[in-house]
């Protein structure tokens, strides 16, 4: 399976997982993945490299120049996942409800501190969240199913969005078929 298919279907797979509630999603990109999801809280814990190799060291890693190079090479990896998947920096403080620098905040208050924002209201509307995140699985599966247009018909790609279940597809083509074509794919996907 090629990457794009498998990151569509496990975007899809965490959505429905998502839908069924009390969920906890740990993982690159997931901030990225909800950020249009208001009721998802998103929080990011992070370090600096110092810090995070003194700990990894504290916890039985031996030689400080691997482990100092292997937090590297993560931090590379998790950029470049973050930008080729989502399109997103992993610094951008924007994505996140909550930015937790773990070399500035011990552990059990930053512990309280999510646990306390998921005890807001805003976070405790249930229906809005089952509504957004069926409307976001939504999206995705039209926007997957539409990617089997061939590129002349829309160069510049059909843009997806689901609002309580109605699907809107925006786009710029200079083929007349597209309009047709792009809403009969939409129609038939059994969702």
């Amino acid at each position: 399976i090629n990457k794009r298919k498998l990151s569509q279907y496990t975007t899809e797979e965490i959505l429905e997982l998502c839908q069924q509630g009390n969920v906890l999603i740990r993982g690159w990109g997931a901030a990225a993945l909800f950020r249009d999801v208001p009721r998802i809280i998103s929080v990011r814990v992070c370090a600096p490299v110092a810090f995070r190799e003194r700990i990894l060291l504290e916890r039985g890693a031996t030689d400080a120049a691997v482990t100092r190079l292997e937090i590297e090479r993560y931090d590379a990896a998790y950029l470049k996942t973050m930008r080729d998947s989502f399109g997103a920096d992993r610094d951008d403080a924007l994505l996140y409800h909550l930015v937790l620098n773990m070399a500035r905040v011990p552990i059990d208050a930053a512990v309280k501190t999510v646990c306390e924002l998921t005890k807001n209201p805003f976070f405790q509307d249930e229906v809005s969240l089952r509504l957004a995140l069926a409307d976001k699985l939504l999206e995705i599966r039209v926007s997957a199913a539409l990617e089997y247009i061939p590129a002349t018909m829309a160069p510049s790609g059909i843009a997806v969005s689901a609002v309580n279940g109605r699907v809107t597809l925006t786009g710029t083509t200079s083929s007349g078929k597209l309009p047709a074509t792009a809403e009969q794919i939409a129609r038939e996907l059994d969702v």
